[in-house]
């Protein structure tokens, strides 16, 4: 079978993950805590997504990287790493193709193209079983510079306009 991985968040209610315009009306203070993770990069929210028609905050991050890997890349770069992090592992089954891309991470600003962007399809779809070496030199370069990086800088992701219902989704540690 193959999963995509989405972070368990700290604060969660019911079994849904919702993307952020979602969980603004649902959960407005969940909403206030998840869109802080922006600050600084607000401008990302506001990106259109060519496909789906919405924009980057209408729709749910997934990556399809096993977590592990990136735990492994960050020790291996002496960056601290918290051994609580948990992850919703989801089976790409509970996908609405329709409303779900491929995002190929290749501007260092986080901006989108329609070059980055393509259908995605449950048949063709497989796991990546490393990082991209540009997120493993972002990560040299933060080690380097004492910084804590964003951790899928330049790595692909998953991209859903639709709600995901996790509730029967096993959930794994990173480490």
């Amino acid at each position: 079978m193959k999963y995509l991985y989405h972070r368990k968040p700290n604060i969660m209610k019911g079994s849904i993950l919702y993307p952020l315009n979602q969980l603004r009306d649902i959960y407005p203070d969940i909403y206030s805590l998840s869109i802080s993770k922006y600050q600084g990069r607000e401008y990302l929210l506001d990106q259109d997504i060519p496909l789906l028609n919405c924009k980057w905050k209408d729709v749910i991050h997934l990556s399809p990287l096993h977590p592990n890997l990136i735990f492994k890349e960050l020790n291996k770069n002496n960056i601290p790493t918290r051994s609580e992090n948990f992850f919703y592992k989801i089976p790409i089954e509970k996908l609405v193709e329709d409303t779900t891309v491929c995002f190929k991470y290749e501007f260092e600003d986080g901006r989108v193209t329609q070059d980055q962007i393509k259908a995605f399809n449950k048949v063709t779809f497989n796991n990546l079983n490393d990082l991209p070496q540009e997120t493993k030199s972002w990560y040299h370069l933060c080690s380097k510079n004492k910084e804590q990086p964003l951790l899928y800088h330049m790595a692909p992701h998953i991209l859903t306009s639709s709600r995901i219902e996790v509730l029967d989704c096993e959930v794994i540690s990173w480490c």
